[in-house]
C-alpha cells in the first residue's frame, strides 16, 4: 500500500469516506483538536445511503470542523449519474440538512478552488457558519 501524507483513507466508490471523515472530525472535536478534516467525494458515490445519514448526523451533532468537496461531474462507473440514479438538486438537499453550500463553477480553475477554500476556512475560523460543503 502506498503512503500518501495527509490522506488517511481512500474508500473508493462505496461511499464510506464521508462517514469516516465525520467520525475523524468528531473525534478531533471531542479531543479539543481544532484542525479541520477534508473529505473529497463524488456525485456517483453520493448514491450510497450512508452518505445521507452521515450528512444528517454531522448537522445534528454540530460536527463543524469538516469541509466536504463533491466532484459533481455527472458521471460514475456505470454512466451518467442522471441515468443511473439522479440525486436531484444536491445543494438544496444539503442546505435542508443544515449545511452551507459554496460552489466552484470551474473545477479546473486552481485559482477559483483556492478562493472558495479560503472563504471556507475564514468562515470556519471565525465560526460564522455551522457546516460547509
Amino acid at each position: 500500500m502506498m503512503d500518501l501524507p495527509g490522506v488517511n483513507i481512500s474508500s473508493g466508490s462505496l461511499g464510506q469516506g464521508l462517514s469516516v471523515g465525520i467520525g475523524v472530525a468528531l473525534s478531533k472535536k471531542l479531543n479539543n483538536d481544532d484542525s479541520i478534516v477534508y473529505v473529497l467525494t463524488g456525485d456517483g458515490e453520493l448514491q450510497e445511503g450512508q452518505n445521507w445519514e452521515a450528512f444528517m448526523f454531522a448537522a445534528a451533532k454540530n460536527v463543524d470542523n469538516i469541509i466536504v468537496t463533491v466532484d459533481l461531474n455527472g458521471q460514475q462507473i456505470d454512466g451518467s449519474t442522471k441515468d443511473v440514479l439522479d440525486i436531484g438538486n444536491l445543494n438544496l438537499k444539503l442546505e435542508s440538512f443544515g449545511w452551507e453550500v459554496l460552489e466552484i463553477k470551474d473545477g479546473n480553475s486552481l485559482d477559483e478552488i483556492y478562493e472558495v477554500i479560503s472563504v471556507m476556512l475564514k468562515r470556519k475560523l471565525s465560526k460564522e457558519n455551522q457546516l460547509l460543503f
